[in-house]
């Protein structure tokens, strides 16, 4: 371990302005042969500059002081002057402002009325406000109207299902009967082939036998052919439905088509989901615009009383008329009024005493520096100069 330590070397700031650092008087005067004297002088000096600081300092401020004063005291004159008008005009003045206290209230409630509707859905309506309320009744006579074809087209839908069923039905039956004939021709053909090679018909019991039998394949044959008539008939009547059928359902998916891009367009266009959402929506715009309506209603009247109020106090000359613009419930309740004036009267207090002190430390610094110019003689012209240039009289 070493014998010797290295001095830690103590960092020191560096001012931009040398006039700021205290210590550079010091610096300049270290290596001077008159050290003692130097440093002496230098404090001395400094002692008197910061009597004068002190002065210059207290000075702007008693300006300052002076000024709110002299404001406070023109508040405090204007309530004297107020309190002092004659009965008639104080009872107008003190009905003017009970007015506004009733007008800014009722603003006031207009104002934090919260509203129905969203800044954007408002926005909406105000842009398409000349097609209401008739785009409301069209919305919903569409709405409607898309209900009636989509219903429309369900039933055409199961009814052409239905005569598709029916065709097949009766294209069955009329190959059903078809069959069911070639069977009974066959039949016949054979029972008279019997009756031709039996010698029956040779008897009359036999050709009696074989008329009942030619009578019944008459009768049987004609139902056949009555059932098979029938059954294309029907077949052809269902195909002629199913036809006309294919042709409204087409007609109404046309419509159905385009009254669903209309109702679609429409929900976009005001961003609503239905016709009963429009309507909330609606009603709860003109809500909205009547409360904004009513808001610059009493806004507007609340901005005649006051004029009426600035009128009433213009002769009494006050020093800020329209200091009373948001103090004019002290107007017509004499306690708060009261109140105000006892709050000027203490900022005067307050301020009074301020000025005082300060008045008081520059007379101390003022008399420190003549003492100071008694006592060192010698030293009165450059003291005089250094007071000189603070720009404050010793007087």
């Amino acid at each position: 371990m070493s014998l010797f330590r290295r001095k830690k070397k103590i960092k020191t700031e560096e001012f931009i302005d040398p006039e700021l650092d205290i210590e550079y008087e010091y610096r300049k005067k270290k290596n001077h042969k008159k050290e003692d004297k130097s440093f002496k002088n230098i404090e001395d000096m400094q002692y008197v500059r910061l009597q004068c600081e002190q002065v210059a300092e207290s000075s702007k401020y008693i300006e300052e002081l002076k000024d709110e004063n002299m404001v406070v005291q023109s508040y405090i004159l204007d309530i004297q002057k107020i309190n002092k008008m004659p009965d008639s005009g104080r009872k107008n003045l003190r009905r003017i402002s009970e007015q506004i206290c009733a007008l800014e209230k009722k603003r006031q409630d207009f104002h934090d009325r919260a509203q129905a509707l969203p800044r954007n859905r408002m926005i909406v309506f105000e842009r398409f406000e000349d097609e209401f309320p008739k785009a409301l009744t069209n919305m919903q006579n569409d709405e409607k109207y898309c209900t009636a074809v989509k219903h429309d087209m369900r039933l055409l839908e199961s009814e052409k299902t239905t005569l598709k069923e029916d065709m097949e039905s009766y294209s069955k039956r009329h190959i059903a009967l078809k069959k069911v004939s070639i069977v009974f021709l066959i039949a016949l053909i054979i029972v008279f082939a019997v009756f031709f090679f039996s010698g029956e018909l040779n008897n009359q019991s036999g050709r009696t036998l074989f008329m009942v039998v030619l009578l019944l394949s008459a009768v049987l044959t004609g139902m056949i052919f009555i059932l098979q008539r029938n059954a294309a008939f029907q077949f052809k009547l269902s195909e002629k439905k199913l036809v006309r059928a294919v042709c409204l359902l087409n007609k109404t998916k046309i419509k159905y088509v385009n009254i669903v891009n209309s109702v679609d367009y429409q929900h976009a266009k005001y961003g609503v989901k239905n016709a009963y959402q429009l309507s909330r929506d609606y009603e709860a715009y003109l809500s909205d615009k009547k409360n904004s309506e009513r808001y610059h209603n009493s806004v507007k009247e609340l901005d005649t009383a006051m004029l009426e109020l600035y009128k009433e106090l213009e002769p009494l000359k006050l020093y800020d008329v329209n200091i009373w613009e948001t103090q004019y419930s002290a107007l017509c309740n004499d306690k708060e009024m009261d109140e105000i004036r006892k709050r000027l009267e203490l900022r005067h207090k307050k301020l009074k005493e301020q000025i005082d002190y300060n008045i008081e430390r520059i007379d101390i610094a003022k008399q420190s520096v003549i003492d100071f110019i008694k006592k060192h003689p010698d030293k009165s012209k450059e003291i005089m100069e250094i007071v000189d240039s603070y720009d404050v009289g010793m007087s």
